[in-house]
């Protein structure tokens, strides 16, 4: 698994900030359920993270995918529980939608259909906090 979002002194001031952006770009929207979250299909996000997220994130999402030893900040291991603590579902499909700023994290509203974004953010709502 990648070093702990801990190990990386600056986290959390960059997740903090990127909290507020988002909280503040959806406002209300933060904290409701997002549409069509809760019938994705979590089989076909788990195929989609590995199209499109498996190099930085890995096979299991904990930020230990074959680009992430150059990346700078590393990759988020996602089941982090410090990354995970506060996320609603809304922030965690806006940050795969929009992506992190000042990390390699970008977004993919652009680049992948909606239908498989929400079926990744259902993948990644399955991964075992602290998990294997």
């Amino acid at each position: 698994p990648a070093a702990p979002l801990a190990a990386d002194p600056g986290w959390p001031a960059r997740r903090a900030a990127h909290l507020r952006r988002l909280r503040n770009l959806l406002g209300e929207a933060a904290e409701r359920p997002v549409t069509g979250l809760a019938e994705a299909d979590v089989r076909a996000g788990r195929v989609a993270f590995r199209a499109t997220c498996q190099v930085c994130h890995g096979l299991h999402g904990r930020g230990d995918g074959p680009a992430a030893g150059a990346l700078r900040p590393p990759p988020a291991d996602l089941a982090d529980p410090q990354l995970t603590e506060g996320r609603t579902d809304a922030l965690l499909w806006a940050t795969i939608r929009l992506g992190v700023p000042d990390t390699a994290m970008v977004g993919f509203a652009d680049q992948v259909e909606e239908p498989e974004l929400l079926a990744i953010a259902a993948w990644v709502r399955t991964l075992p906090v602290g998990g294997t």
